[in-house]
């Protein structure tokens, strides 16, 4: 049925605004003015058309409904309610869709966990990476194409060098070279906070530039040294489910260079973790 506010042509935009704003009655006054603009050109004394007679009668039936403050309330409610029910409707069926979307993504990185990790990190038996992480460094232990273990690492430097010239796996350990004032130095590196992973994927270095959210997250912690405490940064991943990671997108089966690694854990979440800067069989422990 026809509400009489659209019969006297008040855009369902106004009704919209008037309404949140509780304004009724300027409702009233703006069909008012409607009605005072439309009925003298349909008055039968004046429009001697076929139907004129006819529109006029029922702006008048319009006018006298809005009038009625329970007319005015229904009015309302039959033009902006059943858009309100259709963009509830329109709400309810992308959440399905969204909804939907998360479960497909989750059955997709499923299926990931029975893909051999040795064949997505191109290595041929239990490998150890060293990743840069920001500002830190990651360590991601591959004992088996079913296994992985993350580490996030401490390291006797307050801050990393800027440049190190090699990292060296030994005796199961990673440890970086770099020169200060010319002498050598061994940076080492120790793993702690250790997770159960799997590999996914790796999302190429350019497509950081279209980064929308931050991977990592600095936590700064007080430690002890020298009977003072000392505040010192602290970088962990942020995991996030599948349908909101905004690399997902860009990732790929296979590293190139300065790649960023993307691993699941065991609550199916994913993660940045770091790119690989180096790696090492486990058979070269010592």
């Amino acid at each position: 049925m026809e509400s009489s506010l659209e019969l006297l042509g008040v855009p369902r935009d106004i009704v919209e605004f008037e309404r949140s704003t509780g304004s009724l009655k300027k409702l009233l006054a703006i069909a008012e003015g409607a009605y005072k603009l439309l009925a003298p050109k349909y008055h039968p004394d004046v429009n001697h058309q076929p139907g004129a007679k006819e529109i006029f009668f029922r702006l008048n039936d319009a006018i006298e409904d809005l009038r009625d403050p329970d007319g005015l309330e229904l009015a309302v409610e039959r033009l902006v309610g059943e858009a309100d029910k259709h963009a509830n409707r329109r709400r309810i069926e992308q959440s399905i869709e969204r909804k939907r979307e998360k479960q497909s993504l989750r059955a997709m990185f499923d299926l990931l966990v029975n893909v051999g990790q040795f064949s997505v990190l191109d290595v041929t038996g239990p490998t150890s990476f060293l990743l840069q992480f920001g500002a830190s460094r990651t360590i991601l232990d591959v004992s088996a194409n079913d296994q992985a273990t993350l580490y996030l690492t401490s390291q006797d430097l307050e801050v990393l060098p800027e440049q190190t010239e090699r990292a060296e796996f030994i005796g199961g350990h990673w440890r970086e070279m770099y020169l200060t004032n010319e002498v050598k130095h061994w940076l080492n590196h120790v793993p702690t906070k250790s997770s159960p992973v799997t590999v996914v994927g790796f999302v190429p270095a350019q497509a950081l530039r279209y980064q929308t959210e931050e991977t990592i997250q600095v936590i700064h912690q007080e430690r002890v040294e020298l009977g003072e405490g000392v505040t010192e940064p602290r970088m962990v991943p942020v995991w996030t489910e599948p349908s909101e990671a905004w690399y997902v997108r860009f990732m790929m089966p296979k590293p190139t260079q300065s790649s960023e690694v993307v691993v699941r854990n065991h609550r199916g979440l994913l993660s940045i973790v770091g790119s690989i800067q180096a790696q090492a069989f486990f058979y070269e422990k010592q």
